[in-house]
């Protein structure tokens, strides 16, 4: 109350308080020449001063906000270090409730568990049955909805759950999403016929012993996915059913959380995006029966809470996420949903709404998908990304744009329309238009992506540099994706299972280059390799981004991949610049679905799809493209080797061809990537 700071430093004795610009040493005054400001009974001091004040040489600013000051230079590396650092922006980010804490603030919300927890309200839910009635975009997606699950559905019409034995996760996935659906389709038509569906697949799911189907992800998807029906459709069950659906519940996911939380049993990842999905569907549970098992609930809820913290970890402070697309589409739908199941049950969401790079990850999917689907590093399919999450992220942030591209897909038909969608719906102006930037940076992710335009027949490119040793990572250090004219001309190897798993994880599997290649299964980029981003610089007419590639090799002494979008982005250049500690093969590796034709010189290749034609010239070396087609993939692994000596400067360059166009005519200039801004 007193807002005063005192304590002995080197035998003299310190006081400050909040309402002084002096500090007393020993009893004499000094000035300070500053306030200290007060914040909620704790006096902050500039960071400079307190510096100065304990003789701490280094200030160490970690990008999420975190600042250490320390008597030791270098005292963290980013990539060494990370789990450390997230753990001290955790500390002093997350309120870190008891399970007290969150059945207090639970009942306080919700003292009545018959009318809903989940995300909204029985009131909410009767609101958003009239705005259906009367929103004809709500009522346009409740029709799209009603056509994939209606009563008239194949989806409806098919038998409970079945087929155990055979599941996968793909199945699994439809069944908790048409029991999602089901009970969605319950509350915004008052159709009971809905209810009576979902309690049919959740029975049968009740029934089992067990939820995982070998992989811990599938409880945590079929627990979420349970709660959801249980919460909003228990209401109008049988005494009977009821209790079957909650003893499975506390059977399949309660039960085997609580052990898995105290060391028994299989556990997950720290951070992972099962870590993600299972702790969301056990916090459904928890909140949903915290009144039928409220003991059970007690024991899970504060681990679960902490068990979240390293799941947002995977988000950079600029929404990247280095995993993978597939992988972003996971977690962040499970942590999407983790922050409006808190923030509706509990009245807060304790700070993970707000962790750094979370709602900026909305922007993700839509610079690193195409039409031609998502870019697939990191051995993830080329699929159409989940965007379900879109309308709650504007919900979170009041920014409309991700509602708005969400919009524009579900309009054109590029996507399906979810149960989630109506749940979080959000108007959107159909004449409103937005202008977003062509290129998007991802440092911590090292992703780099540029394109000329937002149309299907736009051209994209993507580079990837990172880190090799990231989860479920490949050697994939300057792998590039590109697209011309709204065809993929060159394709990440990611996902393809035609393909061997060894050589999907390797560099030869991948759009880079590779020094001495070591065959299989020897590594062929260094597996701890770090390829940062060290620049990223966009214009009206051209873009360009560059990768250090130093460290993906041994005998690479200096060493950048840089990728540009030039002549009004309508040719793309893939340049390296690399200096060699001994002579060496130089490998250049694209892999590509088109038909190709190496034309007489062997520098160019044509690469053929669609009724569309791309060349790929060589430029600065003197090497030829050999074409090789893998059998039973439809990929045509395109290959150039070069006899380097000490340093290489060399480029392919990529254009759509006109008619009449041989892909000889030159265009591009070769100049040293350190001159690109000057062009």
């Amino acid at each position: 109350r007193a807002f005063t700071l005192s304590f002995t430093y080197r035998r003299k004795k310190y006081v400050f308080s909040g309402d002084s610009d002096c500090m007393t040493v020993n009893g004499v005054q000094e000035q300070l020449g500053f306030y200290p400001a007060v914040l909620g009974g704790t006096l902050f001091f500039p960071m400079e001063f307190v510096k100065n004040f304990f003789h701490w040489r280094q200030c160490y600013i970690d990008p999420m906000g975190l600042i250490v000051l320390s008597n030791r230079r270098n005292v963290f590396d980013n990539v060494r270090d990370e789990e450390t650092v997230w753990q001290l922006i955790a500390d002093t980010t997350f309120t870190r409730p008891d399970s007290e804490k969150i059945l207090a603030d639970l009942h306080r919300h919700f003292p009545n568990p018959a009318r809903g927890r989940l995300f909204a309200s029985f009131d909410e839910l009767m609101e958003l049955r009239r705005a259906a009635k009367g929103d004809a975009a709500l009522k346009g997606y409740v029709a799209l909805l009603k056509k994939e699950y209606g009563t008239r559905s194949e989806a409806y019409a098919q038998a409970p759950v079945n087929d155990f034995d055979e599941m996968d996760a793909c199945k699994l996935s439809a069944v908790a999403e048409r029991l999602i659906a089901f009970s969605i389709l319950y509350r915004v038509t008052g159709d009971k016929q809905y209810a009576e569906r979902a309690a049919l697949d959740a029975e049968a799911l009740a029934a089992l012993n067990d939820w995982s189907f070998g992989s811990l992800s599938n409880v945590g998807t079929v627990a979420m996915a349970t709660s959801i029906c249980y919460d909003w459709c228990h209401h109008v069950w049988s005494e009977g059913r009821k209790a079957v659906v909650e003893r499975g519940m506390l059977r399949n996911a309660m039960r085997p959380g609580v052990e898995a939380y105290n060391g028994k049993g299989k556990m997950w990842r720290p951070g992972s995006v099962q870590a993600a999905e299972v702790n969301a569907g056990m916090l459904a549970t928890a909140l949903t029966l915290a009144d039928v098992y409220p003991q059970t609930a007690y024991k899970l809820l504060s681990t679960i809470m902490r068990n979240l913290e390293p799941c947002f970890a995977s988000y950079a402070p600029d929404g990247g996420y280095a995993e993978g697309v597939g992988a972003w589409e996971k977690s962040t739908r499970a942590l999407a949903l983790t922050v409006a199941m808190l923030q509706k049950a509990c009245g807060t969401d304790y700070g993970f709404g707000s962790a750094p790079g979370f709602a900026a990850s909305a922007y993700f999917p839509i610079y690193t998908e195409t039409a031609n689907g998502a870019w697939n590093y990191h051995d993830c399919a080329a699929m159409r990304v989940d965007t379900s999450m879109a309308f709650l992220f504007s919900r979170m942030t009041d920014d409309l744009v991700p509602a708005w591209m969400r919009r524009q897909q579900l309009v054109s038909g590029q996507k399906k329309v979810s149960a989630f969608d109506v749940l979080f719906y959000v108007p959107v102006e159909d004449a409103a238009t937005h202008q977003l930037p062509l290129d998007a940076v991802y440092r911590k992710a090292g992703l780099a992506a540029m394109r000329s335009g937002w149309g299907s027949n736009a051209s994209f490119v993507g580079l990837h540099g990172g880190c090799n040793r990231v989860p479920g990572g490949d050697l994939d250090a300057g792998s590039v994706i590109l697209e011309m004219g709204g065809e993929r001309f060159l394709v990440e190897t990611g996902g393809v299972t035609e393909l061997p798993l060894l050589t999907r994880r390797r560099a030869a599997g991948q759009n880079t280059l590779t020094v001495a290649p070591a065959p299989e299964p020897a590594p062929d980029q260094n597996s701890d390799a770090v390829a940062r981003l060290t620049e990223m610089r966009s214009a009206d007419d051209r873009a360009y981004a560059v990768v250090d590639m130093t460290s993906t090799h041994d005998l690479i002494l200096r060493g950048k991949r840089g990728v540009m979008l030039c002549e009004q982005r309508s040719v793309a250049v893939i340049q390296d610049e690399l200096t060699l500690a001994a002579p060496a093969e130089v490998v250049w590796t694209a892999w590509t679905r088109a038909d190709v034709e190496i034309t007489r010189s062997g520098r160019v290749a044509l690469l053929m799809q669609n009724g569309k034609t791309m060349s790929a010239r060589l430029s600065g070396v003197l090497a030829k493209f050999t074409a090789e087609p893998v059998p039973n993939t439809g990929l045509t692994l395109l290959k150039a080797c070069v006899d380097a000596k000490e340093k290489v400067r060399m480029a392919v360059v990529c254009r759509l061809l006109a008619e009449g166009e041989t892909g000889d005519e030159k265009a591009y200039e070769l100049v040293p990537m350190s001159k690109w801004s000057e062009m």
